[in-house]
Order: structure tokens, then sequence, then C-alpha cells
């Protein structure tokens, strides 16, 4: 390091020479120049936008702000909501009502993932003596067969189906409506003057504003705008049964999936179009979760002909391919930060590998199988084989500790074989099957402890825990309980344990929830059942919000999970040989980026804290 001494006379700075300030100025320049080219890339700033339902709204009338704000490096994690009526809000797209008359500049504070801000402001008129609007929506047939689906049911006043007849009810009270004037626009270029009207969507796939104007004698005038979604099919794929395992979705939103013909594929996200198929030779099939590496160039999968296999993902081509000790049946891979992998087979065999594919260790802990997903969190590995949780070093694969989940009094051991969850804090969350019975158990992941342990209405076998993206609640489907007649989907407290709800919420009380769902940003939860059907979840209550059926009923049974595009595309795979990407919502829809909403954690399955 320079270090330059310098003298005071005078309370000015004296310099032995001017040649020496010189030679001072070209060093500290080239020391400042160096520093500049190690400099990280500047982060950019997030772009705030977003848009009120209704710009001048009657005191006391909601109006949603929908949020559009993007972040073109990273993501937008914050959002921050002014009124300027003295209230505010952090949800990303809040409803709210003004009870007093004004022009609100309402402002909103984004921030992204390395916290720079940017705010944006939009003006709200509130008025007294604008007539106050509202509507209501219903079907009286809430069942029916269209082109995209065989069968499709709405629980729900804003969500229902191509060819559909809604009846727009008028709610508004206006005093005398038979001199008021009624507008309304449908949001498909279509529009009434009836009080009540009726009207159908003629095209699935997309979210309509439906906007209700009255005009009274007096000229006072007021608007109400509600959003009606109208599902469809974007496009399918007919290939070999997908089951169990959960789709991988890049940056780009190319889809990775596996088969149980044996093989891997890549779908452009948009177009359905196969990119690749790989046949990795795996005999009954593809049913592990594919992984993608941290930079995504690479896929990672394991097959039921005993390799572990690593892909190119741009080109298909196998990069290597290691043999296993036993199938890589249900168990996906786990990715450090570093890029190592670790995956199970079901000889209860778990194996540690580097990018290259050199095995790095292995760890046997007793007979059973490995069918759950290992996680990594703290420089652990954590992994399931039937009934014992193990935590190995990631280094060496040496035991850090073990829980073995035995009921008391009994010899009984339990078998687990959905995925984990883990929270921030690094509490993990996982459900065991005991043909009839099960529970859901939260362990401190530091030293294996139990932090508590609760029963469940029926047993969870390949179900996977999901946690909201505040991490407070938990979410699980279960199977058949003990009279083979009794399937739920729950919610439970994360602190305690507690349950919030316990629903049977499927069409056929034996349908079974086989596998996980996923949760959606608008706290939708995906998941299908072996009644044939696809629901959608409230998941405040549980209750069901739709249901469909995708395929002939006998050739389907629905068995792999969900996945959520960061378009708000939902992909979901049959063993009815059909991979469907499905549009709900649209863009209002994506993955959560906290909590644990899928069963691989994320898009890109790599079973770790975002």
């Amino acid at each position: 390091m320079l270090k330059i001494r310098l003298s005071k006379m005078n309370n000015r700075v004296k310099f032995s020479s001017l040649s020496f300030l010189a030679t001072l100025v070209v060093c500290l320049s080239t020391v400042f120049t160096s520093c500049n080219d190690d400099e990280e890339p500047t982060n950019m700033n997030p772009v705030s936008v977003f848009t009120p339902s209704l710009t001048a709204a009657n005191v006391g009338q909601e109006i949603t702000f929908t949020d559009g704000s993007t972040d073109e490096d990273g993501e937008i994690v914050e959002w921050s909501w002014d009124f300027a009526d003295g209230t505010s809000s952090t949800n990303q797209n809040p409803v709210k009502s003004f009870d007093s008359e004004g022009t609100f500049s309402v402002t909103l504070t984004v921030t992204d993932d390395a916290g720079a801000t940017n705010s944006s402001s939009q003006d709200v008129v509130v008025m007294e003596g604008m007539v106050s609007v509202n509507f209501t929506t219903s079907v009286e047939v809430d069942s029916i067969t269209n082109g995209d689906f065989l069968l499709a049911r709405t629980f729900t006043d804003s969500i229902f189906f191509e060819g559909m007849e809604i009846q727009f009810t008028d709610a508004s009270g206006v005093g005398n409506a038979a001199t008021a004037n009624f507008s309304w626009d449908f949001g498909d270029g279509t529009t009434s003057i009836e009080q009540n009207p009726t009207h159908t969507y003629t095209q699935g796939g997309d979210s309509y504003t439906v906007t209700l104007t009255i005009t009274d004698e007096t000229n006072a005038s007021g608007s109400f705008s509600k959003t009606i979604h109208i599902p469809g099919t974007k496009w399918t794929v007919d290939g070999s049964d997908y089951e169990t395992m959960s789709p991988a979705i890049d940056n780009s939103g190319n889809v990775y999936v596996g088969t149980r013909a044996g093989l891997v594929q890549k779908f452009d996200g948009q177009t359905g179009s196969v990119l690749w198929s790989l046949d990795i030779g795996a005999g009954d099939g593809v049913r592990s979760s594919p992984a993608l590496s941290n930079d995504e160039s690479t896929v990672y999968v394991g097959s039921n002909a005993e390799n572990f296999v690593a892909i190119n993902a741009s080109s298909g081509t196998q990069i290597w391919s290691v043999e296993m000790d036993g199938d890589v049946d249900k168990s996906g891979p786990a990715i450090d930060p570093d890029g190592n992998i670790y995956v199970g087979t079901e000889s209860g065999v778990l194996y540690g590998f580097n990018p290259s594919g050199d095995i790095l260790w292995t760890f046997n802990g007793h007979d059973g199988d490995i069918n759950s997903n290992p996680l990594y969190h703290d420089n652990k590995v954590i992994t399931a084989d039937d009934s014992v949780i193990y935590a190995l070093n990631a280094a060496d694969g040496s035991l850090a500790w073990s829980y073995v989940m035995n009921f008391p009094g009994t010899t009984t051991r339990a078998r687990f074989e959905g995925g984990f969850a883990i929270d921030q804090p690094g509490t993990m969350y996982a459900t065991y099957q005991d043909f009839g019975f099960g529970e859901l158990i939260a362990l401190n992941t530091s030293n294996g402890s139990e932090v508590w342990r609760t029963e469940l209405p029926a047993d969870a076998r390949a179900n996977s825990p999901l946690l909201s993206p505040d991490e407070t609640i938990v979410y699980l489907g279960t199977e058949d309980g003990l009279d083979q007649e009794s399937v739920f989907y729950t919610a439970h407290n994360t602190s305690d344990g507690s349950l919030i709800y316990a629903v049977s919420n499927v069409a056929d009380p034996t349908g079974e929830y086989k596998v996980s769902g996923a949760l959606g940003s608008t706290g939708t939860i995906y998941v299908s059942a072996f009644d044939d059907f696809y629901y959608l979840l409230d998941s405040e209550s549980g209750d069901r919000m739709i249901q469909l059926r995708l395929t002939v009923p006998e050739d389907d049974l629905p068995s792999a999970v969900p996945g959520i595009g960061d378009d708000g595309t939902i992909y979901w795979g049959s063993r009815a040989q059909r991979f469907f990407a499905l549009y709900f919502f649209g863009e209002l829809e994506s993955l959560p980026s906290t909590g644990w909403p899928v069963r691989g954690g994320d898009n890109k399955n790599r079973n770790r804290i975002r």
C-alpha cells in the first residue's frame, strides 16, 4: 500500500515537490482504474408499473391495483403501496376502497433482489354522488364439455369456461333502473345495454375485463370492473406416460420432462415444439424429476435403468452417464451452490457427484428405498431411507444426524416417499405413509431434533409438503384413509403443526392425491387426483375453484407434479401419454419466489433454498 506523509504548515498541506504530486496523481489514477476493472456489474433498477381497475370511483368502491413491474436483471421481491390517505399495503396486487372524496396519488415502490428501488404514481379520483355500481356473475349450468376439456366444472364467480352462458346481474341498487342507462363491455369486443344480460365467451385461454357503466336520470354515472378468466389449452404433446416427475423450467421458458418410455424431452414453452428428445435407455422409464445445473447448461436426471445422466440442455446430447446401485425411481437430484449433485436409489444408496460425473462419495443407511428428493441445506444433504431420515455432511458423506420414525409402543416403521420442504430458518417438513395412517413432522435440520409432529386424517405417501410464500402455512394432500374413502387437502401452521383446515374436496372420495401439487402466487393450488380430475384449490380455504378432465378417464390417472411458468402457464403431465400447457390466470400467475411452492423447491428442481 502506498503511504504518503503530509506536513501541515499554516493550515496548508505542503508537498516536497510538484513532481511528487504529479507522480501521486498517476499512481492514484492507476489504482482507481484497476479497481474499476474489478467492479461487479452495475445492478439495473426495477421499473415500477401498475394498473388500477378504476381511475374514477365512488366512495367505498373497491379498486384492484394490479402490479406490472419488471426487473430486467433480477426479480422484484417487495411491493410497497402508499394510497395517499394514510393507508398502505405490501401485497403485490392489493384491493382498496377510499372512505372520502378527493384525488389520491397512489404510489407503488418496488424493490429488487439487489435492494434497488423504483417508484411510480397514478391519480385516482374518488367522488360522492357517483352511481355506486356493482354486479354479480353466475351460471345456471356449472359443468360443460368443450373442445379443450372433456369435462369442466366451476365453483367460483370469476372462472368460467368457453361455451358457458354466464348471467351478469346488476347489483348496483340504482334509484330508478327504468330511467338509467346500462352499458356493458365484456372485454372481448362485445357489448350490451341490458340491465341483466347473459354472455358466452367463445375463446378460451384468456382473461377478460368486464365493465358495467351506469348513468342515472340526473346524468350521474359510475363504473365497476371485474376480471373473468376463461381457461384453455395452449398446447398439448402426445408422447409417453408422464408420471411422478415434476417438470423443470429454464429462464427462457423451455420445459424439461421425463417419460415412462425412457425419454428425456425439451419443449418450447410457448409452442410445445419438441426441441429435442433423448432416449437414455431407461427400461421402465424416467419418473425422476429432471434438474437444471446452476448455469442451466446441463440437465441431470435418473432413471429406472440404474443410471444417472447429464445432458447438454441446448443440444440434448448426453454428456456423461454413471451406473448406479439400483433404480433412480422417484428421487430427483439436489444441486448445491458449487454444482455438486446428490441423488438416491431404490437400493437405499445416496450418491454425491461433482459436475463432471465423478462419484465423490456414497452412503447406504440400511436396506430400505430412497424415493424422496434429497435436500441440500447448510452444507448438509438430507434424505430418507424408508423410515429413517439422514443428514449427511456434503463434503464427505459422513453422518451428521439421523431421525428414526417409530410409532410409540410398536415396532412399526413409517415410509417416506414424497419430497421434503424447508424454510429459511432451516426447519424441514416431511410426511410419511403407514397404509391408512400418516403424520406431518417438522425437524430442526441443524441437529435432527423434532420440532413438532401432528397426525393427518389419512396417509400421505408420495405427497410433498408445500410452504406459503411467508412460510407460515404448510399445505398437503392425502391418500385414502383407513376407510378407503377419506381424501383430504390440509393446511397447518408451521409454528406448531396445528390444523387450519382439512377439506374433503375431490369429486370421488376414493380419488387420492397421489403426488404433490404446486402453489401459485395467486394463492391457487394446482393438484390432480386419481379420480381423473385436475383441480384448482383456494389455498385459504382448501375449497375447489374448478375441476377439469383432460383425457379419457380410464386412460388418465394423472400423477405428474404440475409446473408453473413465469408467464403463468401451468404445465401438467398425464399417464394418458399427454403433456399439457394450460391457461388459467395468464400473467397474473407465477411461481412464488419465496416459500416452497413446488416439490423441487423451484422451477429448476434443485431442492435447496433459493
